[in-house]
Order: structure tokens, then sequence, then C-alpha cells
């Protein structure tokens, strides 16, 4: 019988890499250590900087960080009506103040609440420890009568401001006569959201059309609206469906009056069909007397 000899297998032959495989390869491995040794430094860091710092309270208020992060600068933009050191005191933030306990939402609503004529705020991290507040301020819309007081409004329609009645408001500021103030919160709306509406157009048109020298807008009935010019001239506005277009009529007819009637020309100035556009748009003007 025939005597089977198994042939044996042939061993595979190690094919060596390539010395630009044997680079690539380094490179990769130097790449995921660098990466883990930075990241475990950098969160020791912040670990030993968290816990290293050393809080101190004082009036339950204010926080002074020894070490560790604190603020390095606070700087504001966009104000006017306040000062850069009124802005950063109402914000509740200072230098020192750890980073840890910044609270952005709070800080703003902290600054809005002390500032009303802030209309908004952003406040900005432009590196880790540097503080840049960012308010848009309101300006002046006219005022409204409550309780023996005149409540400035802002052109936003929230309260700004208070000033004693005997003030001289009037003269100084467009007096919105006939509003019933909701509430006189300074940094809230202050009138009733019809009211607040026409405000805001009639500050708008003013301001789109160059009318100066407004002394009084009457609201006391809204269907039949009047403005007071320089307490010369009381113009007829009617309805508020249309008080962009009627400023705009304003605009181009005082000059002719005052033209035609002398610069102290007292009287009535009736553009009132322009809040119907079915009637025949007509401006009259009747001197008193």
């Amino acid at each position: 019988m025939a005597r089977s000899t198994k042939i044996p297998k042939q061993n595979r032959r190690y094919k060596p890499k390539s010395v630009g495989a044997k680079r690539l390869h380094i490179c990769v491995w130097l790449i995921l250590l660098t990466l883990l040794f930075s990241g475990l430094s950098v969160g020791l860091y912040y670990y030993d900087a968290k816990k290293s710092a050393t809080e101190i309270t004082v009036d339950n208020d204010t926080t002074i960080v020894e070490g560790g992060f604190g603020i390095k600068s606070i700087d504001v933009e966009g104000n006017v009506h306040y000062s850069k050191d009124q802005i950063i005191s109402a914000s509740g933030l200072f230098l020192g103040k750890s980073i840890w306990k910044i609270n952005k939402t709070q800080s703003s609503l902290r600054i809005r609440n002390a500032c009303p004529y802030v209309e908004s705020v952003r406040i900005r991290q432009r590196r880790i420890n540097q503080i840049t507040i960012e308010v848009k301020e309101t300006s002046i819309g006219g005022a409204i009568y409550s309780d023996k007081q005149w409540i400035i409004v802002g052109k936003n329609g929230q309260g700004i401001d208070k000033m004693d009645v005997e003030s001289d408001l009037p003269g100084r500021y467009i007096y919105y006569k006939g509003v019933t103030a909701i509430g006189t919160r300074l940094g809230r709306a202050v009138m009733d959201e019809q009211s607040e509406k026409i405000f805001k157009e009639f500050t708008k048109a003013f301001e789109d059309h160059n009318i100066t020298n407004v002394t009084e807008v009457d609201m006391s009935d809204i269907s039949n609206l009047t403005v007071n010019w320089n307490n010369q001239i009381t113009v007829y506005i009617g309805n508020d469906s249309n008080i962009d277009y009627e400023i705009a009529i304003m605009e181009q007819t005082l000059p002719k009056v005052l033209k035609n009637h002398g610069k102290q020309a007292h009287g009535t100035l009736d553009i009132s069909s322009y809040s119907n556009k079915e009637l025949t748009n007509q401006v009259i003007f009747t001197p008193d007397n």
C-alpha cells in the first residue's frame, strides 16, 4: 500500500511595511498622544484654577476672587444716558469676579431694571475673562400725566423717568393728553396697547417728517385726534387710520399757512379728511378771529 505523504503548507511570507507607511503610522500615534496629553493638561489647569480660587463674600452680594479665573476687564458700549460705571454697577459684574459666577441673563435683567432708558442688553465675553456689555438706549418720545406726576415715555412705549407735576415738562416734551396710565413702573409699558400703538405712530411720523415744536397730542377721543403745534395752531387729525400720511400733509401745509397768514398765525388746520380715502382730500385753515 502506497504510503501517503503530506505536503506541508507553505508559510506566508511576511511583507515588510514600506518606509512611508511606517512614518504615517508613527505620525498618527504622535498626534493622538499629543491630543491626549493636551486635553489632560487643560482639564487639570481648569480644575486647579477653579479649586484654588478663594471667594470672599461682602454684604451678601460682592464676591472677590483671589487667584484662578477672575474678570480682568469690563467694557461698556452704546451707553448715552448712563455712565460706564452706572451700567457696570447695575450688572453686578466687577473686576475679579469669578468667571464661573457670571450669569449673563441675570446681569442683563439687573441692568434693565436699574436703568429704564436701556431698551436691550447684550453681554459678551471677548476672551474668557474680558467682558463687554452692549446696551441700546431708547430716546424720549413724550410724556403722560398720572397721579400728580409726569411719566416720561420712551419711543419704545415704556416709562423711563418721572417728574414732579410742578416741573416745566410740558414745555420740553410732547404731552400726550387723555392717556390713562396702566402702570407707573419704569422700564415697563405704561399705556394700553391701542394708546401705545397710536403713540408710536405719532412719534415715528413726527421724526420721519421733521415736525418739531409739537407741544401736545390730544388722545382723549381716538376718533378725533388733535395736534397742538407751537401753542399756535391746532391740527385736526381725525381717527388713527392714516396718521403717517396726515403728518406728511401737515409738513407740507404748515409753511404755506405761516407764509400766507404770518409766522404768528393762530387758528385751526383741518386735515382730518385724509383719515378717510373715500372723501375728497382737502385742507382747511381757519384763523382765530
